[in-house]
């Protein structure tokens, strides 16, 4: 479900190069970096709200419910140890996904985030064919699991039973 290996965004193949570097510079200038500085100043819930908005869109932390912004303060240590640290996501080797021997599901949010379908454009060309099963979730963005429970319920119980 769009996994963040974003260092893949520096070195993109082709068209797809300037545009992943750009979004990796914006996310460091827009995301963590200023998630940090409100870690630091101890105000978690402008940490959270920063990077809500820029994964999910502008206003999206004030339209959740309030039940799960409770979850994302509850588990705010998880972002403020991305935010503070200079390696935030291991590297993934894509001679690695080329050697995946596996079948693989690779789940995304139709509306997701650019970021993701760049690295979800990368991941179908480096995972095998014959192996890779690529769903995208109907009208859904990187939350799609809160958004569309049922259908990626759905979609990985058929996978997981080799339909």
């Amino acid at each position: 479900c769009e996994p963040p290996i974003l260092s893949w965004l520096a070195d993109l193949p082709g068209d797809d190069r300037e545009r992943g570097k750009a979004i990796l510079a914006d996310s460091v200038k827009n995301v963590w970096a200023p998630a940090k500085m409100a870690f630091e100043r101890n105000d978690p819930d402008t940490a959270l709200r920063i990077f809500v908005d820029k994964i999910l869109g502008e206003g999206t932390w004030d339209g959740l419910p309030q039940a799960v912004r409770d979850r994302a303060y509850r588990n705010r240590r998880t972002l403020e140890s991305l935010a503070r640290s200079a390696n935030r996501y291991p590297k993934v080797s894509r001679e690695s996904v080329r050697g995946l021997k596996v079948p693989t599901l690779l789940l995304y949010g139709e509306n997701t985030h650019t970021a993701a379908q760049l690295i979800g454009a990368e991941l179908r060309r480096l995972v095998p064919d014959k192996l890779q099963s690529w769903v995208p979730v109907p009208g859904a963005t990187h939350a799609m699991w809160q958004q569309e429970p049922a259908k990626c319920r759905e979609v990985v119980l058929d996978f997981l039973a080799g339909k």
